[in-house]
């Protein structure tokens, strides 16, 4: 385990945004998760500044717009893969998946995809895209950010596995709660044009990330990413060769959830 995520910014930024004021704002939703969580969690967001670059499978963890195509190109072995033009952004992370290693559920790597084709990537409400629905950059980024750092939905989609919360209780489809605690949290997966609320952490936020990195498990040790223990955010040659990695693709997809199939 590692007491850090490291992150590169894609030094081209997108076009929505005059000058480099979307990175300001990528800097300022790492700072959101790294402040709310200090009193209680060790994790914590590192920018590694920017670098031209593209994501892929490489273990550097990666902030990426797309301002032309809402797809990833293909790298590599990956082939490309184009996204749910409902999905403002999209987090692809890339898990070791072995019960019989220390490090199963180990995030190696994690990258982040924001939709300016789909979507008007906005901040503060002003963007120059053309898209009709507003993306506001931080409610989108902070969100996405919380896959990054491990976390799931508030709730399940149509097509989600069955899964329990820390506590064993189910988690519900999104379609059948009203629950505030989960429609209120950033985590939630759904967002409306020009939303700001995600943007602001909730107590279940907090209290999820306090809960899988608490203080008083920090390995007080934030290694440099070319460390090759395959960890979080190292680079390893080949981690195929001593763990099976397993593959999550998770987005924050615009419009409300419908109401109609709400169980009271």
């Amino acid at each position: 385990a590692k007491s850090c995520a490291q992150v590169v910014r894609a030094a081209e930024g997108t076009s929505a945004i005059p000058g480099d004021g979307e990175q300001q704002v990528v800097l300022a939703s790492m700072a959101v998760w790294n402040e709310d969580v200090a009193s209680c969690s060790f994790l914590d967001l590192v920018d590694r500044g920017t670098e031209t670059r593209e994501v892929g499978r490489d273990f550097v963890n990666t902030i990426k717009f797309r301002d032309d195509r809402w797809c990833r190109p293909a790298v590599d072995d990956d082939p490309e893969r184009c996204f749910n033009a409902q999905a403002a952004g999209v987090t692809t992370v890339t898990y070791i998946d072995e019960p019989t290693d220390e490090r199963d559920g180990e995030i190696v790597d994690a990258d982040v995809e924001l939709n300016n084709v789909t979507f008007r990537i906005t901040v503060n409400g002003q963007g120059t895209g053309s898209a009709p629905c507003a993306a506001d950059l931080a409610n989108t980024l902070v969100h996405e950010l919380g896959h990054l750092l491990g976390l799931e939905h508030t709730c399940r989609g149509p097509m989600d596995p069955e899964r329990v919360d820390h506590t064993g209780a189910a988690v519900p489809l999104c379609t059948a709660t009203s629950d505030p605690v989960i429609t209120e949290a950033t985590m939630y997966p759904y967002q409306e044009c020009g939303e700001t609320k995600k943007a602001t952490l909730s107590p279940d936020d907090i209290d999820a990330i306090c809960r899988s990195h608490p203080l008083a498990d920090d390995p007080g040790a934030c290694e440099p990413p070319d460390d090759l223990s395959g960890g979080c955010c190292g680079a390893a040659p080949d981690p195929r060769a001593s763990a099976a990695l397993a593959l999550l693709v998770a987005a924050l997809v615009s419009g409300r959830r419908r109401r109609s199939a709400l169980r009271r």
